[in-house]
């Protein structure tokens, strides 16, 4: 491959793995109890309670939303503050209507992505 190519691709290849990489979490964090009705959102809080091996609940300073990874299993300790990217929901029960947030993304604390199937 000629080198004026191979750098041209190289250069083409980094711009978008960047920009791959930012898509996912370039919207702007909302506070939970600032969340549209349903949508894409990104939401930042403390994992302040695990119901099962597939939902969490995350706590901000000015609320809470349970968090849904599906048929992924996805381990996240209590404490840890995470920032999810996904699509908001509203679900019925028997007795009453909650908002509950579906996750594509997660990021740990550590900075580790998890994509959500």
């Amino acid at each position: 491959m000629n080198t004026i190519y191979k750098s041209a691709f190289t250069k083409l290849f980094f711009a978008l793995a960047l920009m791959l990489t930012s898509v996912s979490f370039s919207a702007e964090t909302i506070p939970i109890n600032r969340l549209p009705s349903h949508g894409s959102i990104r939401v930042q809080g403390k994992v302040t309670k695990i119901f099962n091996e597939n939902e969490f609940l995350i706590t901000d300073k000015s609320g809470s939303i349970m968090i849904s990874t599906g048929e992924t299993f996805t381990y996240i300790p209590l404490g840890e503050i995470v920032s999810v990217t996904g699509e908001l929901i509203e679900q019925t029960s028997f007795f009453s209507k909650y908002r509950q947030m579906h996750a594509t993304q997660i990021r740990r604390a550590n900075g580790k992505a998890v994509s959500i199937q």
